[in-house]
């Protein structure tokens, strides 16, 4: 922006332009309800794919799909358990792995290939029919002197040069940690970059799925962005945010079995605000070790569902499973949300 000899400011070159309401509002006919119904992408579990409205995946408009927990709450495991089906259908994409590096998202991948059997066999032959897909930031990137921006153009490229459309950043906080812009606080510098993020999205219409850090203890009920490490610019960013939650053990008599955790989500920008109830998501442990697997239990009573959940001592309100888990049809979860 520069100014002229009287001080007056000049507005810089594309503020002259303005949006064509009449060709935007026409292109929005019928469209007005499929807000956050998208199937792009599947997890590959009908209850999950109807709980994110069908999948995730922007249509059109890209998507920021943000899930956040405390430590040890198998963040990376559910997430890396819902791209599984892209990886298996060959969609190409792009991991920043910042933690563990990509070692740990293979080895994370590998142990969700288990059942009452392991299945470690059929995560080789996917890998090895589709590896060709996954673009994996490098070592020598991930421990380079790298400022955020270079992340945007490293995803710019993908696009460009490999048609990749969807993106796994785990853990996004560690872009900020990891910058060389160290005289820029870190909510700056994650404000920022999400905000570029998104509009990465939008104007490639391409999906990015992030996981991050909790700064508070799961003891405390903080929901939504107070919860969220970091700055709220993660959070505000995002187009769908789903909250990890703890919730004991799944039989309390022997841990070994897994952990049971629940999922909230909700709709970031979208002006209704709508939050599910949450949907109680096990964490099974198998007896090898090396392996871990998502169950989604069903149930056929609401009030035996609600039992499942443990309530906080510190929190007063109700917490009631949300009903999909007793019918995952997708047009009763959009006529919740149209109605």
């Amino acid at each position: 922006m520069t100014t002229n000899g009287s001080n007056e400011r000049q507005l810089p070159p594309g503020f002259d332009k303005y949006e064509d309401i009449s060709k935007l509002y026409k292109s929005m006919q019928g469209g007005w309800d499929k807000v956050g119904i998208t199937d792009r992408y599947k997890t590959g579990n009908p209850i999950m794919d109807s709980y994110l409205g069908g999948g995730f995946g922007g249509a059109p408009g890209g998507e920021v799909l943000l899930l956040h927990s405390t430590a040890k709450s198998f963040k990376s495991t559910i997430s890396m358990w819902m791209l599984r089906h892209s990886i298996e259908a060959g969609e190409k994409m792009g991991w920043i792995i910042l933690e563990g590096g990509t070692e740990k998202a293979l080895r994370t991948l590998r142990q969700t290939y288990v059942g009452k059997y392991p299945e470690y066999e059929k995560c080789d032959e996917v890998l090895a029919k589709n590896h060709a897909n996954i673009f994996s930031m490098s070592r020598d990137m991930r421990r380079a002197n790298f400022d955020m921006d270079m992340i945007i153009t490293w995803m710019k490229n993908l696009v460009a040069t490999k048609g990749v459309k969807l993106f796994y950043i785990d853990p996004v906080g560690y872009l900020a940690d990891y910058s060389r812009d160290l005289g820029v606080p870190d909510y700056k510098k994650e404000s920022v970059f999400m905000k570029k993020l998104s509009w990465f999205c939008e104007d490639t219409d391409s999906t990015a799925i992030l996981v991050q850090h909790n700064v508070k203890s799961s003891n405390i009920i903080l929901h939504r962005e107070g919860a969220i490490g970091g700055s709220r610019g993660f959070s505000n960013a995002a187009t769908k945010v789903i909250e990890i939650r703890k919730e004991g053990y799944i039989d309390p008599d022997r841990p070994e079995v897994g952990r049971r955790m629940s999922m909230e989500f909700y709709y970031a920008r979208d002006v209704r605000d709508h939050q599910f109830n949450p949907l109680i998501v096990d964490v099974m442990f198998h007896q090898d070790g090396k392996g871990k697997w998502i169950n989604i239990p069903t149930f056929q009573d609401p009030e035996v569902a609600d039992s499942k959940l443990q309530k906080d001592k510190n929190s007063s309100e109700t917490r009631h499973v949300w009903l999909g888990q007793i019918n995952s049809n997708l047009s009763d979860l959009q006529e919740a949300i149209n109605g």
